[in-house]
């Protein structure tokens, strides 16, 4: 109703299908979806590479963009090798698909990641989980400071999360 009222913009919205549960009915999934992206709200993978079937929900789902999970990034500071992250960040930009970093604690893992294009990142480097009058006391000072920023660093992604609940965090990227 917002969305048809012109009160919300459509895309501004995004929902995050996550792969850590099975999507029992593809279906009925796919329906209710299309109904939202026919408004204009879009959805992206979360949890990408983490749980149920990554390839079937990228191919059936009409999903415009992933998360890579924490576990893909922690492995920028590993001896492990980013192999499988590589591998991800390749296949989405063969997709054309939006990426979003999760996670991304150091200046390490922030400039590998910017590196290869991926520009959409959140975690504590950025902000730690705040409450809804945090969050709207960053948004004001942060509105503040972009105004006096200069055009050089208007590229610089922002990534604020959100504490719903112990167990329910959102994220908003400015």
């Amino acid at each position: 109703m917002h969305i048809k009222n012109g009160l919300i913009k459509a895309n501004t919205i995004k929902f995050e299908i996550t792969e850590r549960l099975p999507i029992k009915n593809f279906i009925l999934t796919s329906k209710y979806l299309g109904m939202f992206y026919e408004l204009g709200v879009t959805s992206v993978i979360d949890d990408i590479g983490t749980g149920y079937g990554t390839f079937l929900y990228l191919n059936e789902l009409g999903a415009r963009g992933i998360k890579i999970d924490k576990y893909f990034i922690d492995t920028i500071n590993s001896n492990g090798g980013t192999k499988i992250l590589d591998a991800i960040i390749n296949l989405a930009n063969n997709l054309e698909l939006e990426i979003i970093a999760e996670g991304v604690e150091t200046d390490t893992q922030q400039t590998y990641l910017l590196k290869r294009g991926v520009y959409l990142q959140q975690g504590y480097l950025f902000s730690q989980p705040l409450n809804a009058e945090s969050f709207r006391r960053k948004i004001v000072i942060s509105n503040i400071k972009r105004d006096n920023v200069e055009n050089n660093t208007a590229n610089k992604t922002v990534t604020l999360n959100l504490l719903g609940s112990k167990t329910n965090t959102h994220s908003l990227v400015l």
